[in-house]
């Protein structure tokens, strides 16, 4: 049985755009833009900054949704209870379409997700700093014109609580972490120099559960699987993964599916819709149970978050072709709750700031 097709369908708000049917996932930004492991989510600076809800914009300890319409520049937040919208508020519109949101983060430590942008036309990069959908600040970071920099990953690497930026320059392979403090660049240390140009960060979270923020590598051509355990820029281990040849195999997700505090991998099979989790100790893979099978390829993953405030990450799925969206709730990799959420069906609007750089081709 597809569990696209089955479940319980959440109840539709009724302020939800009232003049639209619509909605998808990728990765945005306008003018000005990880992982499930539940505590107390508030202004707390013992808290690493991964330890808050991916998208956690009302500081409750669930995750949201953040949205972006990709052709009028409207930004929507739907403020989630498990599978129940419980208000989608429009934060602006910025019809400057150059601006994409490059992720996600608490980065003032207020345990409040805030939205990275970047100009990848002309290097510019803003940061609003978000209570719910109220833009609290929007101040204009360091430039960065060169336009082969592009920013790869948020996490919080220093475990200060607050997130910093990770960046990779797609020509030389450089890679430099912004140390942040609020919309402050502490430091920029470089890591590393990878010229192997195959070799994508994949995404960051908490492999070891030191409450700093690591890498996850993927090569694309080989099926290569690496994990750099990170304290701040140093790399404390780099370590190989197993190989995952068939390339079909897209690491659609991060998040942390057990609860014990280390992030998980979720992998999904782009041409025959098996789903499968890699639970995580470190570099060390300690099972990789499969979740189910859809052979319906038009539904994608377009976020891993916390929604129910379980301590564990679910999955945010959306379907490509016809602005259906579901979510799974999860315990490890059984399938709790999979709820059919509001119906988006104008697929210029994008979920977006969930993280992962390489999921899948666009839609």
């Amino acid at each position: 049985m597809s569990f696209f097709n089955s479940q319980t369908s959440c109840k539709r708000p009724t302020n939800f755009f009232p003049f639209l049917k619509q909605i998808r996932f990728l990765v945005q930004f306008s003018r000005l833009a990880s992982t499930a492991l539940l505590v107390s989510v508030l202004a707390n600076p013992s808290l690493a900054a991964s330890d808050i809800p991916n998208s956690d914009f009302n500081g409750d300890g669930k995750s949201d949704i953040l949205w972006r319409h990709s052709t009028n520049g409207t930004n929507r937040i739907w403020i989630m209870n498990g599978s129940t919208v419980l208000t989608d508020p429009v934060i602006n519109v910025d019809q400057n379409l150059n601006w994409k949101v490059v992720g996600t983060g608490d980065f003032n430590g207020d345990g409040k997700s805030d939205i990275l942008w970047r100009n990848p036309l002309n290097g510019l990069n803003r940061l609003w700093l978000m209570n719910t959908a109220n833009i609290v600040s929007s101040s204009r970071l360091l430039d960065v014109l060169d336009i082969n920099w592009e920013v790869v990953g948020v996490g919080d690497f220093n475990g200060d609580g607050k997130s910093d930026i990770f960046w990779r320059h797609a020509t030389n392979g450089t890679n430099r972490i912004w140390i942040m403090n609020g919309s402050t660049v502490l430091t920029d240390p470089v890591i590393n120099v990878i010229p192997n140009l195959n070799r994508k960060v994949i995404g960051t979270g908490d492999f070891n559960g030191d409450g700093k923020s690591d890498i996850l590598w993927r090569n694309l051509t080989t099926g290569e699987n690496r994990v750099w355990l990170m304290n701040t820029a140093a790399i404390i281990s780099n370590a190989q993964l197993p190989v995952v040849n068939d390339i079909n195999w897209q690491i659609a997700g991060i998040g942390d599916f057990n609860a014990d505090n280390k992030s998980d991998i979720l992998w999904h099979h782009s041409t025959n819709g098996t789903n499968r989790i890699w639970i995580m100790n470190g570099s060390t893979v300690l099972t990789d149970p499969v979740i189910n099978v859809d052979p319906n390829l038009n539904w994608r993953v377009v976020g891993t978050g916390d929604y129910n405030g379980d301590g564990r990450a679910d999955i945010l799925w959306r379907n490509a072709t016809n602005g259906l969206n579901r979510l799974w709730l999860m315990n490890t990799a059984t399938i709790t709750s999979s709820s059919r959420l509001v119906d988006v069906t104008d697929i210029n609007w994008k979920v977006v700031g969930n993280g992962t750089q390489y999921l899948y081709p666009p839609f």
